[in-house]
Parts: structure tokens; C-alpha cells; sequence
């Protein structure tokens, strides 16, 4: 519910939650011991790369900060609460959201105002401010019947914002980079903080990565339209919302205190009263832990399998399996529940309001551009624009059973021939619908080179629909999937071969908060094969008692099920039995020593494993789909005709995604955004960075408790060496559990979290924060991403990487004999920004082959290593020749068996005649 309060009584209501007694300083002790076991081989987070791999600057030393909050708590006796606060807000600075602490309690408490704000450039380039409806959860319209006398913003100029209530007015667009350079986490690039803040995190703001505001006002400063006078002052109120009354008993049911730091009688208390519901993972550990007793432990029955049948040894092993598969899917839910919070830290609003996302906030662009206050000189540019774009077609849309958002859309401009496939995230409700959905979408635009894809009876997805806000379960879900070629699409027909093919195809990644590692890898070798090797990123980890344990359950875990992730070497895809112990590599970093209070500078060495790929090959759901498909083994889109869209919120996965396309030039990359300031900023900053925290794969302390507590995995592991829980339940701990290395051979030894990758156009504009509401908007946006890179690229010019492709036989038959498995041959793109006419150079290589170059930049078209590509045509082959030695066998057998018959047959028959014959011929004696 909406509480129309000032923040003054939501923090009074905080503060007497916990205040300072023994317990808040008991926890105080072990919340911190506890956050510095996690980080007991990182203690410190020290020298960002700068220039020029990355930003820099973004580093703190965890140890000492820690440190320094628990001082101050004791000294000052702050609250619980406050204290939790204080240590998130600290691990914000880092600006990468894989390394975050969650406190317990007030994730669902937010902070918003009535107002969204964001910035746009006039003709001169000069940023203005202007304000939008806050219509989440309907909270304009009530703040509108709370005060009706209030002015109305919506549509207005803001020239100034007061950020703290104190008094001191700053230039608007400034104010809103001030806010997000200083709070805002979700990335080091200033271009994607800034549209993260002007989308939502502005106005919308979690009690958990936000400050509580000291005022209960943000004033601003508007113009009416038309004044060149910005005197107008209005205190735009706070609001405070949860989805809970806050009350110290719901608090407490929300984040109980961990049974071991309870005495008895409170224990047995909570045992019989506890109605919480989110320890649902804890139960179904129970649940695998009750199985487990009523058996004999897994130790007992490794010492008496020598002296079991082979048919008990399968018999143990299925039971195993099925065990596994169990540990496997606990650890698979908890994943998603992760995912979904990194999902909710990008939109807040779903903390709110689930149909945010699918919400088309204005239904006619046209009236936007009426309203008052709406008129300046780039707004009626885009409006003319608009005019002569058709509405974007909106064609294809999926939906996440769980979710309900959409995760896969596909969008066509008819007129420009423009196929737009929109992922908004790799963390999907079920993997393989999921893929599903990718292939149809390319399958309909595989036309304008060559084709046109036409969707099967069978496909499972379908687009948006009248009752799309209507709660969906999952039984309507799946009649919806069966009756989609019915309904799925907004021409209410389905299309015919061709009609959605493309010329330019637009990959966007706007806003992916990532997912699962396997499902963008999948994904982006179904979109370009010639990422079929190499896919995965070098992977290593930093070597520590508790990593050791997660890598000892992983291992048997890859080693007994056939379809999880397989440790594999990076260059011939071998499984790898030891990658922990053989290594002798390190890492050392060290940290400026104002970031240890003057003391003298610190540094950081760590020991690393040996580098490896987690191969999911074996698991690859578009191998099926691509079964006698028609553009099967093909480059649907050369570079120059794909293009990957990206405002540097593409995080995790996303984040893998784009900068392998990025490095290896499967498309031309255009970056959206950027911040008000960037002239003044020093060089080296003044950079984009096509995606956000790129870490090979993040974990948390929740992951690590279900491990601790289960006896399931006593056999596998010492959980002596996983640190304890943390004082309240739904205190978390996230970090980047591996670390992943970029895709080029002269890259290979930087990390991909903090090597910048820069994309090939920079479009420096400000994100409306309607682009994804409103199909005009959006249509225009993709029409000027086609339009602007094309202008970039006037008179004949090229990008540094892109080669002309030459047909074969043709300019560069010299060349191809020199290079037999590449497929086609080009011409390189000069230094001077034109194609070199004089070279030839490798364009594409043969299917089975992939690209190499060396460090040195020379290239040559190298076999794929054995299982780069497990086709499902393989499968079935190997199928068919069981079935069909099968079926030879039996046949086989029956023609022996009928031989042997037809044999004692004859021989019976002509033993009777010999019988038959001496008879006659005694008899014929004795006539004689």
C-alpha cells in the first residue's frame, strides 16, 4: 500500500526498530566478522585499471572501510539498521552491483517522488531538464488529490534542483549527474548511471542502496513556456512506500534473527510460531536432508560399494544422480532469485508494480508533443521526423511464464526493411521456449539476404494482447502457447514467407540485466555462427578455502549428471580434472594509500587456479531448432548489416554478450547516452563502455548457506570452511565468484569487468525515459541508429575493422589460394577510413573453420576442435544406426532361428525316406 507520509516518520519508525542494546551490539560485531570472512582473500578492492584499459578511480579498501563503520556504530550507537545502511552504501562506491551488500528489512521500503526528470539536448547541444509524470502505482494522481492546489510539472522545464532540501539550488542537469556519479551503482560508464538515474532511480529510490533523505522535500525551480525566468519554487514532497505496514512485528517477520545467536526459549519460540515465507529454499534443503537420514550416509555406502553387485553399483549411481539433480535444481532456484533482485535493482518499479515494464505509459505520442512546456527546438525536429516514419510493427512478443515480462520481442520497420530482435534479458522462466523465441524472430528476418523465414504450426510464443495487465497462471500460459499461430500476432494472421525480412537487422541490449551464462552464449552463436569457436570466455579463481569447496561439489557434480556445465581447457575443449591445484599463476594489485587514511599504500596478491571454459555445449537447445533449417550453417548478416544496440546497461551475461560482438566485429555496436559535464572530465574518463560489471559469473552468501547447511553435501565438502550466516535472514552478500578474461588475442590477459570496450558509433543523446513505452519513440530511435551510423560512414568510408567482401575467383583469387578454408576474401578498411583496394585479406572462413589471429595481427581460417559444434543431426544419426544395428540383430536371430527349423525339417524328412527305401528293397529280395 501507499503511505502518504513524510520521510521524518518513516525514519522515526526505523529508528525504533533496533535501537542500540545488546543485541544491536552483538550484531554489530558479527555482521562484520561476517561480511570480512566473505572477503578474507579480497580484502581489498585496489587498483582499477585507468587508462587506458578503464576508468579507474572506482576502489576502496574493504578491510579498513569495514573497519571504520563498526567503530563508528559502537562509538555513536548506531541503530541496526543504520549500520546495515552504512556498509551497502559504502560497497556502492564501487560502482559494479555484482559486489553488493543487501541488508535485512528495508529492501522493500522506497523513497519516491511524483515527478520523473530527465535531460534533453536543444539544437545548440545545451542539456535541459524536463519533468514526466511519475504514473507508477498511480502515485501522481495521488499526490494530485493530496494536494490539488500544487502545480502541475508535468511537461515543464526544470532549471534547478536542491538535492539535499538545504537550500543550494544547482543547475538541473548537473544536479542529476551530481546524484549519479554519487549514488548511483549500476555501472562505471557516467553516461549509462546517468539514464539509469533519469529512468527511475531518481524518483523511485530503494532504502538499500539509496540514503534516507534528511528533508521531506526536493525543491525545484520550473519556467512556465515561453519565460526566460526560472523563479518558481516548488517543494515536490517525498513519499514513503512499502509493501508491508511498518511495524517492529512485521519487520521482524520479514528478517528474523538467525536461531544460532537466540537463546532457547526464544528458539523454540520461533520454532513453533515461525510463519515467514521467505525461507522456502531452506525447506526444500530440509526436505533433501530428511531424504538423507532415512538412508545410510553417502561415506558408508563409498566404503561398501567394492562388495556391491554391479547391478546395486547402478542402482547407487541412479540414486546418486537423482540426488544430485536435486542439489542442482535448489542451487538453479536460487540463482534465479538472484537474478530476479539484479532485474529489480535496475527497475525498482517491479518491486511496485509487476506490468511496469509491458505498460505503455502514453498512448499518443502526438499529445505529448502538444502539452505545454514540450515544444523546444528538438522535440519539434523529432516530431517532424516521426511524422514521415510508420508506426513501428510490433510482431512478436514473449513472455516469461513466472514473469510476465516480456523477454524476447521482435519489432519491423516495413519501409526501411529494418528487423529490430529486442532481449531485454539472458536469466529466462524456461530456457528453452526462451530460444525458441530467438529463432522464430531471425527466421522471419532471414530474408533480405537471402531467404525469408516462415514460422512453424508449432511455435510456442505469442505477442501482447488486450488482457495482457490480466493475471496470467501458468495453466492459461500454455493454452495461450498452443493457440498462439491463432492469435500471436498483431496482424491476427500469420505471416507468409518474406514478410518480415530484413536488410539491416538491430540487436538491441538496452537495459539486459544478464542471466545465465550459457542461455547469452547460446543465443549469440545462434545469431552469428561465426562465433562458433571460440564462444566461451577464459575463466579463473581466485584460490580460497570456501571457493575450493564450491569447486569440489561443482566438479563431481559435472562429473556424474551429463547435462550440467563441464570444466573444459580453452584451446581443445578437453575436460579438465585439475585446473586448482597444477596452477602457479597470482595476481597483485595495490591501492593509493589515501584509500588506507594516510597510512602507507597497500597491496594485494592472490593466487589464481589455471584458466578454463565452462563448456555447455551438450546443452545447446538451438541444435534441435536448427535441425533442416533452412539458413542452418549460415551467416544470416554480415557486419555491416547487423548492428548491436546497447546504452551501457547491459550488465553480467549482457555484458559478455556485447563485448565479445564488440572485439570479434560480428556487427557495427552503437552506444546510446551521455552526461552533461563530459567536456570537463579528463580525457581517459571521457570514454563509453558498451556494457557494465562483466565478471565471468557472481555468487552470494545465501548460495553458500544452503551448502553449509545441508548434510546432503557433507560427503563432498568441509563446510568448516564457509563462514557463518549473518545475524538477520535476508542478509546477503553478493561478489564475483569467477572472473573472465576479454576475447582477443591482444587482449586475452585484461579482465572484461574493467576493459573498456568502446562501441563503433557513439550516439551522444539523452534516453527519453518513455523510448520503451511509446512505438513511435522507438521506432524513430532505430530508424536514427541505421541513419546516423550511414552518415557516419559517407563517401565510402569504413569502420577499422570491416573488410569489403570480393566474390569468389574474382580480385582476390591470388589470396584464396594461399587461404583454402576461408570462404570468402575482402579488402581491409585502411588507416585513412577507406577500403584498401591493393590488399586481400581473410573476409570469412568455411564452415568448420574458425578466424584466428595471432597477437601480432596475422590471420589464418583453423579447424574447429573436436566437439566446437555437437550437432543434433549427430544425435540422431548415432540414434538411427543403434535402431537399425537393432533391428539387423533381430532380424539376424530370426533368420537363424527359421534356418534352424527349415533345417530339422529336411533332415527329418530324409531320414524317413532312407527308412522307406531299405524296407522296399528287402522286400523285393524276398520276391525274388
Amino acid at each position: 500500500m501507499l503511505l502518504v507520509i513524510v520521510v521524518a516518520i518513516l525514519v522515526h519508525q526505523f529508528e525504533a526498530q533496533v535501537q542500540c542494546n545488546v543485541e544491536a551490539r552483538t550484531f554489530h560485531y558479527a555482521a562484520n566478522e561476517r561480511i570480512k570472512a566473505c572477503f578474507d582473500v579480497f580484502p581489498v578492492c585496489l587498483d582499477t585499471p585507468g587508462s587506458p584499459e578503464g576508468y579507474g578511480k572506482y576502489e576502496i579498501d574493504i578491510n579498513y572501510e569495514l573497519e571504520n563503520i563498526y567503530q563508528n556504530a559502537k562509538t555513536k550507537q548506531t541503530p541496526m539498521l543504520r549500520f546495515y545502511q552504512d556498509i551497502a552504501l559504502k560497497l556502492t562506491e564501487l560502482k559494479e552491483p555484482h559486489t553488493a551488500f543487501t541488508p535485512p528489512c528495508i529492501t522493500s521500503i522506497f523513497f519516491v517522488l511524483p515527478y520523473l526528470f530527465y535531460p534533453q539536448k536543444d539544437s545548440n547541444g545545451v542539456c535541459h531538464v524536463y519533468a514526466l509524470n511519475n504514473d507508477i502505482a498511480n502515485l501522481n494522481q495521488i499526490h494530485k488529490k493530496a494536494f490539488p492546489s500544487d502545480p502541475n510539472l508535468d511537461g515543464r522545464e526544470i532549471t534547478e534542483i536542491d538535492l539535499d532540501g538545504d537550500g543550494n539550488f544547482t543547475d538541473a542537469c548537473t544536479a542529476l549527474q551530481e546524484f549519479s556519479d554519487k549514488y548511483e551503482s549500476i555501472s562505471r560508464n557516467p553516461a549509462a548511471r546517468l539514464t539509469q538515474v533519469t529512468n527511475e532511480d531518481f524518483s523511485i529510490r530503494n532504502a538499500g542502496t539509496f540514503p534516507i533523505p534528511q528533508t521531506n522535500f526536493v525543491p525545484v525551480k520550473y519556467k512556465y513556456q515561453g519565460s526566460s525566468v526560472s523563479g518558481q519554487i516548488y517543494k515536490q514532497p517525498i513519499y514513503g512506500y512499502s509493501n508491508n505496514k511498518l511495524t517492529a512485528s512485521t519487520m521482524n517477520n520479514m528478517c528474523p534473527i538467525q536461531s544460532s545467536l537466540l537463546s532457547n526459549n526464544e528458539v523454540d519460540k520461533i520454532l513453533l510460531n515461525e510463519t515467514t515465507t521467505n525461507e522456502s529454499q531452506l525447506n526444500k534443503i530440509e526436505n533433501i536432508k530428511n531424504k538423507d537420514d532415512k538412508k545410510k550416509s553417502i561415506q558408508k555406502i563409498n566404503q561398501k560399494q567394492q562388495k556391491l553387485s554391479k547391478k546395486e553399483e547402478k542402482k547407487k549411481l541412479k540414486e546418486e544422480k537423482k540426488k544430485l539433480k536435486e542439489i542442482k535444481q535448489l542451487l538453479f532456484e536460487i540463482e534465479k532469485k538472484q537474478l530476479k533482485e539484479m532485474k529489480k535493482k535496475f527497475k525498482p518499479s517491479l518491486y511496485i508494480e509487476s506490468e511496469y515494464m509491458t505498460r505503455q505509459r502514453i498512448k499518443d505520442i502526438k499529445g505529448e508533443y502538444d502539452r505545454e512546456g514540450l515544444n523546444n527546438e528538438t522535440q519539434k525536429m523529432l516530431q517532424n521526423e516521426m511524422k514521415k516514419n510508420e508506426r513501428l510493427n510490433e510482431f512478436y512478443v514473449h513472455y516469461g511464464v513466472e514473469s510476465e515480462s516480456a523477454e524476447v520481442i521482435g519489432y519491423y520497420l516495413s519501409e526501411q526493411k529494418i528487423g529490430i530482435l529486442q532481449i531485454t534479458t539472458f536469466g529466462p522462466d524456461d530456457f528453452n521456449t526462451f530460444a525458441r523465441a530467438i529463432y522464430d524472430v531471425m527466421d522471419q528476418f532471414g530474408g533480405g539476404e537471402g531467404g525469408g523465414g516462415k514460422l512453424k504450426e508449432d511455435f510456442m510464443n505469442y505477442t501482447q494482447n488486450e488482457n495482457r495487465n490480466v493475471k496470467r497462471k501458468e495453466k492459461d500460459w500454455k493454452n495461450k502457447q498452443r493457440n498462439a499461430i491463432k492469435q500471436g500476432f498483431r496482424s491476427g494472421s500469420i505471416p507468409s514467407e518474406g514478410t518480415y525480412k530484413a536488410d539491416n537487422i538491430i540487436i538491441d541490449v538496452r537495459g539486459n540485466t544478464g542471466g545465465f551464462v550459457k542461455v547469452g552464449r547460446h543465443a549469440l552463436q545462434f545469431i552469428f555462427p561465426q562465433a562458433i569457436y571460440p564462444l566461451y570466455p577464459r575463466l579463473d579463481l581466485i584460490k580460497t578455502d570456501m571457493n575450493q569447496q564450491f569447486i569440489k561439489l561443482m566438479m563431481h557434480m559435472y562429473n556424474i549428471l551429463n547435462d550440467t556445465s563441464q570444466f573444459s581447457d580453452y584451446n581443445t575443449l578437453e575436460p579438465l580434472t585439475d585446473f586448482w591445484n597444477k596452477s602457479t599463476k597470482s595476481r597483485t594489485s595495490t591501492g593509493d594509500k589515501s584509500l588506507s587514511g594516510g597510512e602507507t599504500a597497500k597491496s594485494l596478491t592472490v593466487e589464481l587456479t589455471d584458466e578454463f571454459i565452462l563448456n555447455d555445449e551438450r546443452t545447446n537447445p538451438y541444435r534441435f531448432l536448427q535441425q533442416n533449417w533452412k539458413y542452418d550453417k549460415k551467416t544470416l548478416f554480415s557486419p555491416q548489416n547487423a548492428y548491436l544496440l546497447t546504452d551501457g546497461r547491459c550488465g553480467s551475461t549482457c555484458s559478455q554478450f556485447a563485448k565479445h560482438i564488440t572485439q570479434k566485429h560480428y556487427a557495427r555496436v552503437v552506444g546510446l547516452g551521455t552526461w552533461p559535464k563530459k567536456s570537463s572530465d579528463p580525457i581517459h574518463e571521457q570514454r563509453y563502455d558498451v556494457s557494465s560489471f562483466g565478471s565471468g559469473s557472481v555468487y552470494n552468501s545465501e548460495q553458500f548457506q544452503s551448502i553449509k547447511r545441508s548434510s546432503v553435501y557433507s560427503s563432498y565438502i568441509d563446510s568448516s570452511k564457509i563462514p557463518a550466516a549473518f545475524p538477520r535472514k535476508g542478509t546477503v552478500l553478493s561478489f564475483s565468484h569467477l572472473e573472465s578474461y576479454c576475447f582477443t588475442e591482444q587482449t586475452k590477459s585484461n579482465l572484461l569487468e574493467y576493459y573498456i570496450v568502446e562501441p563503433d558509433y557513439w550516439d551522444q543523446q539523452y534516453i527519453h525515459p518513455d523510448i520503451d513505452y511509446d512505438l513511435n519513440l522507438k521506432a524513430s530511435m532505430y530508424s536514427e541508429v541505421i541513419a546516423n551510423v550511414q552518415d557516419d560512414l559517407k563517401g565510402g568510408r569504413c569502420y577499422s575493422w570491416e573488410r569489403q567482401p570480393v566474390e569468389k575467383k574474382g580480385e582476390c583469387k591470388d589470396a584464396e589460394k594461399s587461404n583454402p578454408n576461408a570462404d570468402t576474401m575482402g579488402h581491409p578498411c585502411s588507416e585513412s577510413g577507406y577500403y584498401d583496394q591493393s590488399k586481400c585479406v581473410i573476409n570469412n572462413c568455411s564452415w568448420g573453420y574458425y578466424l584466428k589471429q595471432t597477437e601480432t595481427g596475422l590471420e589464418s581460417c583453423e579447424e574447429w576442435p573436436e566437439g566446437a559444434f555437437i550437432s543434433s543431426e549427430s544425435d540422431y544419426s548415432f540414434d538411427w544406426a543403434i535402431l537399425i544395428g537393432a533391428m539387423f540383430g533381430v532380424l539376424t536371430a530370426i533368420s537363424l532361428i527359421v534356418g534352424c527349423i527349415a533345417t530339422i525339417i529336411i533332415c527329418y524328412k530324409k531320414r524317413k525316406r532312407e527308412q522307406v527305401v531299405p524296407e522296399l528293397t528287402n522286400q523285393g529280395e524276398q520276391n525274388t
